[in-house]
């Protein structure tokens, strides 16, 4: 692939996800559009690919290679009968004398097919296989404990914001190619950044360390919930961090709402229920055509939940934490940034305005 520079860093950051305005937006398309952007990235610059497979196979070598001197290039859709691995990873020594292969089944919300990965595994000519996803997904026990398989220390398999950290430093060189510049700007357009430290990871596992981390998030409702309360709403914490809002009465537009930080790829989410589909629609248009705090990092979505009593259609509105919190690494600030973003929400939705 031959090498080429945008004259703009900022225009190389913007390049693919520009691109993806063009594709259509089924997964199958994303997904495919997302992994040829990823491998053309890797055997542009050597730097960064030899980084990206030091994490995955957590040391210096891989399959006898040495990375530090390894010459890498990646392909996709390579066919070995019926296996076809999104991407596949080509190692070699400086002469070529010894090849080695690395798949990678690459995962933007679809699930594994049946056998899929037991398939690249069973390849002699393939030394390693690695799952790398959005969201987290059952791996069978077969492939779990398969020598080849590999997978982080505490999870099952790996996610696109564990790439982040080495693929946003090196697009921070001046001599990082514009495919990685390009390629670090796709992972923020689609929130592959990993959450904030000070935070840690909100998934609902179960273990301990994990129901801590939802505890402490919690606590940052406070001054949320006490502001909501003055403008006539009450809420009640959930199982795990979210907030149900909701109010006594007929009054306002909004029936109810639920605030939620458990949101994959690391955003909270604003769930507001209104009185009429109609109104939904409105209020939509009016936040789409408004301006607020964070509007810019905001996403608009129409959804039908399922309810106790039946099906009802809500707007969620979506904000990464990174960008909610960008201003205050703390916790202790955290609250007040919550409490700013979730209230002018309420009021453009519900049309109370009132002092904060």
């Amino acid at each position: 692939m031959s090498s080429f520079k945008l004259p703009d860093p900022a225009a190389a950051a913007r390049l693919y996800s520009q691109l993806l305005k063009y594709s259509r937006r089924d997964a199958d398309v994303l997904e495919n559009y997302f992994t040829e952007c990823f491998a053309a990235a890797i055997s542009e610059d050597q730097f960064l690919a030899r980084a990206l497979i030091a994490g995955l196979v957590r040391h210096s070598t891989f399959a006898g290679v040495s990375l530090a001197h390894a010459s890498v290039a990646a392909y996709t859709q390579v066919h070995f009968g019926s296996a076809i691995p999104d991407v596949l990873i080509e190692i070699a020594t400086p002469d070529r004398r010894r090849v080695v292969r690395l798949a990678i089944e690459a995962k933007l919300g679809a699930g594994l097919g049946a056998g899929q990965l037991a398939k690249y595994l069973n390849q002699p000519s393939i030394s390693g296989v690695a799952l790398v996803t959005r969201h987290l997904t059952p791996v069978p026990s077969e492939v779990y404990d398969h020598r080849k398989y590999l997978r982080p220390s505490r999870r099952d398999h790996f996610f696109w914001t564990d790439f982040y950290p080495p693929l946003e430093r090196r697009a921070r060189s001046p001599r990082s190619p514009a495919l990685t510049v390009a390629l670090a700007g796709l992972f923020r357009h689609l929130r592959f950044q990993p959450p904030i430290k000070s935070i840690g990871e909100l998934r609902p596992r179960g273990d301990e360390r994990d129901r801590r981390i939802r505890v402490a998030f919690a606590t940052r409702w406070a001054e949320t919930r006490k502001q909501l309360r003055a403008m006539g709403w009450q809420s009640n914490p959930g199982s795990q961090a979210q907030v149900y809002v909701y109010r006594n009465g007929t009054a306002g537009r909004l029936s109810w709402a639920l605030l939620d930080p458990m949101v994959p790829d690391h955003c909270l989410r604003v769930r507001f229920n209104f009185r009429s589909d109609r109104t939904l629609k409105q209020v939509r248009h009016e936040f789409q055509t408004s301006r607020f705090f964070l509007r810019r990092q905001t996403r608009f979505r129409e959804r039908t939940v399922s309810r106790a009593h039946g099906r009802e259609t809500v707007l969620d509105i979506e904000v990464p934490l990174r960008e909610l919190f960008s201003h205050s690494s703390e916790s202790p600030g955290h609250g007040g940034f919550l409490a700013r973003y979730v209230l002018s929400l309420f009021r453009r939705a519900d049309r109370r305005p009132r002092a904060v």
